[in-house]
């Protein structure tokens, strides 16, 4: 009998899952993390969501979201090209300090493995700088659903406490996942 101790290789990690269909789900805005509306009147915002299989940038379309967003403000605003348009909801309806969760759904003209993402801040971000992201998750899935709730999502990558984005108005930050 012989005993192999030589080194122990370790698994090839899954290969990457691409996907057509994305959620973002926000967390905690920068503001709602402290449990407070503070500057943001209980508001959270971004201009500009983008999704990135290396350097080449998926055509992104919403499909849904969670609503309570000021007339012209909807998620749709995040796909234009145009920091001077943006998605704003209220995270704190009627003055609630129990935030609900704001999200949205989204389809890529053909699936992605995401590789890294860019959002970016709103025209007003420096006056309202509480409405910036600051914990959240996005999701991957290639069956079409407007239910965030839908098991069908998968986790793509998770930030907690993340204060990258600052108070500077039409700015992008890149995440890597």
């Amino acid at each position: 009998m012989v005993d192999y101790t030589g080194p122990v290789v370790p698994p090839e990690p899954p290969e990457p899952t691409a996907n057509q269909y994305f959620m973002f789900k926000l967390l905690d805005s920068f503001d709602s993390q402290r449990g407070q509306t503070g500057n943001s009147q209980g508001y959270f915002q971004i201009s500009e969501f983008q999704l990135f299989e290396g350097n080449t940038q998926a055509v992104l379309s919403k499909l849904a979201d969670s609503g309570n967003a000021p007339s012209g403000q909807d998620s749709s605003k995040l796909f234009d090209g145009s920091t001077s348009t943006k998605w704003c909801t209220n995270i704190y309806p009627y003055s609630s300090f129990s935030p609900i969760r704001a999200w949205f759904i989204c389809k890529a003209g053909s699936p992605i493995n995401v590789q890294s993402y860019k959002m970016a801040t709103a025209e007003d971000t420096a006056q309202w700088y509480g409405r910036n992201p600051y914990s959240w998750e996005i999701y991957g899935s290639n069956t079409e659903t407007t239910d965030p709730d839908s098991a069908s999502w998968k986790l793509i990558t998770k930030k907690i406490g993340d204060a990258t984005m600052q108070a500077v108005n039409y700015t992008y930050y890149t995440f890597n996942v």
